[in-house]
């Protein structure tokens, strides 16, 4: 990986955390229980101006996207913060999904994003 390449993902993923991604839990009684919001100019241009979004179920074994142009926010208000809820449920911090979650909302990320693969070593 360039010099560039890897300024780039320190951008999109200081620390290995996607940036542009908002998350909801809506608790544990329900089937889709994990909304994924991938927010960012670059991919809401990219989806016609709408943001991509993902509902995963606890094990990540089932989802469906859309796109939408205010799929976390009603009537123009902002996204709540970390902690907030709306009527997605409660925003949680990429650190508080399950571990098979966190690679789905990566590898989606990673594509979204075009961030390139680190080659593996034979």
């Amino acid at each position: 990986m360039t010099a560039t390449q890897q300024n780039r993902v320190d951008r999109l993923m200081p620390g290995g955390v996607p940036r542009y991604v908002r998350i909801y839990d809506a608790g544990s009684e329900y089937q889709d229980r994990y909304t994924i919001v991938y927010s960012g100019a670059a991919v809401a241009k990219a989806c016609g101006g709408e943001h991509p979004y993902t509902s995963l179920t606890r094990w990540a074994c089932s989802y469906h996207g859309s796109c939408d142009e205010a799929v976390d926010s009603l009537l123009g208000a902002r996204p709540p913060v970390i902690g907030r809820k709306n009527h997605l449920g409660r925003r949680i911090a990429f650190a508080e999904l399950p571990e098979c979650c966190k690679e789905f909302v990566l590898e989606e990320y990673k594509e979204y994003w075009s961030i390139p693969q680190p080659k593996e070593e034979i």
